[in-house]
């Protein structure tokens, strides 16, 4: 099994403003979320989100049940 950067040491990194770490809540609800699974790590690692556009406004909880059940992304709410 592959190692995952929380055993290395390294922080989770938010996207946007610098690349800053991301919160530490932020952090252990992808934790709890993910766990072990090393498919679901990776499955997060790829997935749609982003810091601007659409697909910004998708929501965290959403993507990990996505990613921890193996099932497709959620789509991004229509626009305003």
């Amino acid at each position: 099994m592959r190692e995952r950067p929380f055993d290395l040491g390294i922080p989770l990194r938010a996207r946007g403003g610098g690349y800053r770490d991301a919160h530490p809540l932020v952090v252990s609800a992808v934790r709890a979320s993910l766990g072990s699974d090393q498919d679901a790590w990776d499955r997060f690692a790829s997935c749609p989100a982003a810091y601007s556009g659409p697909a910004a406004w998708l929501r965290l909880g959403d993507l990990l049940d996505a990613d921890a059940k193996g099932t497709p992304w959620p789509k991004a709410p229509a626009g305003r």
